[in-house]
Parts: structure tokens; sequence; C-alpha cells
């Protein structure tokens, strides 16, 4: 990953990265302790490199349960439907959004 990120600084320069997190599925739960680990080392990468952000998608997408939302996956529980990505789409809006002066309206 740091290689990865070092290329794309080297090729790219100026751009702003945005780096999501790993999100829950209720599939592969077996595995959440290995995503929650990498989630902290993705986001303490972005805290320690001003030009990467991290964006937190897998946070919201559990329920007061603290069990990933069965009703924004489809139905392989693998990957997500539409309203699964209705929710990525307004946490990722808001986050570039809050890096720049975009026309926040469109």
């Amino acid at each position: 990953f740091r290689l990865f990120c070092g290329k794309l600084r080297q090729d790219f320069p100026e751009a702003k990265i945005y780096i999501l997190s790993l999100k829950p599925s209720p599939s592969r739960t077996k595995f959440w302790n290995e995503v929650n680990t990498l989630n902290f080392l993705l986001k303490e990468y972005c805290a320690s490199n001003a030009d990467f952000t991290y964006v937190d998608v897998a946070s919201p997408m559990f329920n007061e349960k603290g069990e990933p939302q069965e009703d924004i996956f489809g139905p392989d529980r693998l990957h997500m439907n539409e309203k699964g990505y209705q929710l990525w789409t307004g946490i990722v809006r808001k986050a570039v959004l809050a890096d720049c002066s975009c026309d926040t309206e469109n």
C-alpha cells in the first residue's frame, strides 16, 4: 500500500487522494477483525500524510446492534445494492466537498 501511494504521489503530485475504508459485508463477518485492523492502519497512514484523506464508509454501514445492515446488500450479502451505494455517495461527497470550494448544489 505504501509503495502504491508513493507511486500515486510521484505520478500525480498535485492530486488529493481519498482512501475509503473497507466495508463490512454480512457474508464476511469472520474477517471483520482483519478488516478492522486494516481500516485502523489506513486511517493512521492518512493521518500522517497530508495528501491523503481517510473516508470512513464502514461505520455508517452498521446497525444499532453493531452488525452490518442487511438492507444495503444484495442477495449474496457481499455486494452492496443501490441503497448501499447511495449511503456511500453521501459520505464520499461530504468528504470531497469539505476539501474544496465546490458548488454544493450539484
